[in-house]
């Protein structure tokens, strides 16, 4: 009796000893809110390579963690709560895996509790708009970049635990193992964006899609830009305040409608949203609608807020047309219709610094100055250049570098703005809209100026300022990505793009 008791004794230690050989230590040790004594550093030994197998799954659990902001905001869900909403992932292992469940949820009452502080750090109350650029990996302070390595940290070790437990992730990183469709791409000279059929460059392309399918007309194209002359909208109602900006709603929709520049020739078809009964005007914070997932679409005619117009404002006008052209931001890094909830004029202002890599501060040379597709900001707006002419910055006209003025401009903008009495998304002559925009202004003619003793000198120079920047997207294969698709796209696209 006692020789079988002993056999069964040793059987079950053996066991035992095998099962908890199988958990990291680290994985029992703290808890993910304990810091110290841990380096977050993203060049750290913990975050090398060997732990970035399973970027796509990693990807899926912060978007689902940023989800449940949006949705709840800093109410922390019950654990039974939090499980029940782990639907999203594809490995039925991994939903009924205690441990991951269990490790999981304490990551993500932790990331409340950190964007709380940082919530109240940088005074800002908008909590998705903070959780977004976690997920987007934008370093805009110290504090913003602990949180954006600590979290990496978190799943990097749930990651290697789950792997020792013999649990197999969806872990394939799209770029090592998916034929990238741009590997091969063709560089246009002179603008640095890839050829195709039509002769315009890709992000002229989706400056184009944006503009038409806002509007839902093919004419808008064909439209001049707006100058000093254009009339002003009537019917919209501006009153105080949201945040920086005014709240606008529509007052009257008949005057509207026949003052708004671009809503006298708008599609009718069925397949078509009716714009001109619902029309967009400019919506400070404003953001396009959206769902999430790979293959999440922008939808311009569903209200997201924060007021009850349709509309959206200039950071996220820049980041639809991005979307929509399967632009990246970071090398690698996915980049899908629910980030434009991260969207900031002053993420443009100083990329390299934010982690944004895939976009770079222009370099200015003899042959080079700014070209379709630019983009100029300053933290309060941004806009992008949409066609250059032949001497965009007046050259020509006038070869004294310190003289030279916005009125011989020869460029286009695309932007969202509050001109013309809050019209939204347009199409504007630079040296009309500078005239009124004197931070724009500076920008433009700081930029100029410096190309023009660029061509005396025949040298280059690439302009680092604090306070703003003319950036220019890589499209190089690491910052491109699938396009994002936009509904009722259909109204236009084979029509007139």
């Amino acid at each position: 009796m006692n020789s079988m008791t002993n056999s069964i004794l040793l059987k079950l230690v053996t066991a035992l000893f095998f099962i908890i050989s199988a958990i990291p230590k680290k994985a029992w040790s703290g808890s993910v809110g304990d810091s110290q004594g841990q380096n977050f550093n993203s060049n750290s030994e913990t975050l090398n390579t060997s732990l970035k197998w399973c970027e796509k799954w990693q990807d899926q659990a912060v978007e689902f963690l940023v989800s449940l902001v949006e949705n709840y905001r800093l109410r922390g869900l019950s654990y039974q709560e939090f499980v029940g909403k782990l639907t999203w992932q594809e490995n039925e292992l991994l939903r009924q895996n205690y441990f991951f469940q269990e490790r999981f949820y304490q990551i993500y009452l932790e990331f409340l509790k950190r964007l709380e502080t940082l919530s109240v750090q940088e005074k800002d109350e908008n909590i998705l708009l903070l959780a977004t650029q976690i997920q987007l990996e934008d370093r805009a302070t110290d504090l913003q970049g602990q949180t954006i390595d600590w979290l990496q940290f978190q799943l990097n070790q749930l990651t290697a635990s789950l792997k020792q437990q013999g649990i197999v992730l969806d872990c394939d990183i799209k770029t090592k193992t998916k034929k990238n469709i741009y590997k091969d791409l063709n560089k246009e000279k002179g603008n640095g964006f890839t050829n195709n059929t039509s002769r315009k460059s890709d992000i002229k392309m989706a400056m184009e899609k944006l503009l038409s399918v806002t509007y839902q007309s093919c004419q808008v194209l064909n439209q001049k830009p707006l100058n000093k002359e254009t009339p002003e909208v009537e019917g919209i109602r501006s009153s105080c305040c949201h945040g920086p900006g005014q709240i606008r709603s529509i007052a009257n929709l008949r005057a509207l409608q026949s003052t708004h520049y671009y809503l006298q020739n708008v599609s009718t078809s069925p397949q078509c949203f009716p714009i001109r009964d619902n029309p967009l005007i400019y919506d400070y914070g404003g953001r396009p609608f959206f769902s999430r997932g790979e293959t999440g679409t922008l939808n311009f005619f569903k209200n997201l807020g924060p007021t009850k117009v349709l509309g959206y404002d200039c950071s996220a006008l820049v980041y639809a047309v991005l979307l929509g052209g399967g632009f990246r931001l970071s090398p690698n890094k996915s980049f899908v219709a629910s980030h434009v909830a991260g969207a900031q004029s002053a993420q443009f202002v100083n990329p390299e610094k934010r982690g944004l890599s895939c976009l770079e501060r222009i370099t200015l040379t003899e042959g080079s100055a700014i070209r379709e597709g630019d983009i100029a900001a300053f933290n309060g707006h941004v806009v992008m250049v949409y066609s250059v002419g032949k001497d965009p910055f007046g050259f020509e006209r006038n070869s004294n570098c310190e003289t030279i003025k916005s009125s011989d401009f020869d460029f286009t903008i695309l932007q969202s703005s509050p001109s013309k009495n809050g019209i939204g998304v347009n199409v504007y002559e630079a040296k009309d809209y500078l005239d009124e925009s004197p931070s724009m202004e500076k920008i433009f003619l700081d930029y100029a100026k410096n190309f023009c003793y660029v061509k005396k000198k025949h040298t280059k120079v690439q302009l680092f300022r604090k306070n703003y920047a003319i950036t220019r997207h890589k499209n190089t294969e690491v910052c491109r990505t699938e396009k994002v698709s936009y509904e009722y796209e259909s109204c236009v696209v084979g029509t007139c793009l």
